[in-house]
């Protein structure tokens, strides 16, 4: 409820922004996700880097799924299979 409230504000987040980006790399994933969230609608146009970063490199799998949900590139799963050989 807090995220949805803080959403429906008509209050500019321009002028928070230095401090709330801060929180981007608070150890607790609630924090992170919130963050990132309120983030991405302040700025939509420049924020696309961290959202790539953070499918990549967040600790917590549901703040990687929120950054593709808002984004951010997903990259494609790492496998360690081999090709079969073809036997000629």
């Amino acid at each position: 409820h807090t995220l949805s409230c803080l959403l429906s504000l008509s209050v500019p987040l321009d002028g928070i922004v230095g401090e709330v980006s801060e929180n981007l790399n608070h150890d607790k994933w609630p924090v992170r996700l919130t963050t990132m969230v309120l983030l991405s609608k302040a700025q939509p146009k420049t924020f696309q880097k961290v959202l790539d970063w953070a499918v990549q490199h967040d600790s917590y799998e549901l703040n990687r799924r929120m950054a593709v949900a808002l984004g951010g590139a997903q990259t494609e799963p790492e496998t360690n299979e081999t090709a079969p050989e073809v036997l000629d």
